[in-house]
């Protein structure tokens, strides 16, 4: 047995609504949102790693003057990851677990990096492709379940 999240009620674990004051419950258990806390510290940290990573794939680019531009963006894609790994531990917005989602802005860098960056960027980018990006489509109604 639960309690409603409105009135405070005895209801059955399995309600969708609460029988007395007919207010809509939450459809999870805590197992559920304990493991989604988990998977947010996890993807924190790998995000913290792809963070680290383009940064030194931008320092890298950066010593050479032809590929300075591209150093640029890629650091910025560093802190974009650093920025979006604190977001992700505090309990990501639904719109930040939706970008992940979307495969339109890793597989642009890994494209950009294999025609510019250089095989250290498409390192970088199959990095970040496969262990955030992948496992936050993997794991996304997790995600949902602590999503502000």
């Amino acid at each position: 047995m639960k309690y409603c999240i409105n009135c405070g009620n005895e209801i059955l674990d399995e309600a969708v609504v609460c029988i007395y004051c007919e207010a809509k419950q939450e459809n999870y258990y805590d197992e559920d949102k304990e493991r989604a806390k988990e998977l947010a510290k996890i993807i924190s940290v790998r995000l913290k790693i792809s963070a680290l990573i383009w940064f030194i794939t931008a320092v890298i680019q950066g010593t050479t003057i032809v590929l300075f531009p591209f150093a640029i963006v890629n650091g910025c894609f560093a802190i974009g990851s650093y920025i979006d790994a604190d977001r992700f531990r505090l309990g990501p917005p639904r719109k930040l677990v939706d970008s992940y989602r979307k495969l339109f802005s890793p597989i642009f860098m890994l494209v950009y990096n294999f025609i510019f960056g250089g095989i250290i960027g498409v390192l970088a980018s199959l990095f970040h492709l496969i262990a955030t990006v992948i496992f936050v489509r993997a794991n996304k109604e997790y995600f949902y379940l602590i999503a502000e």
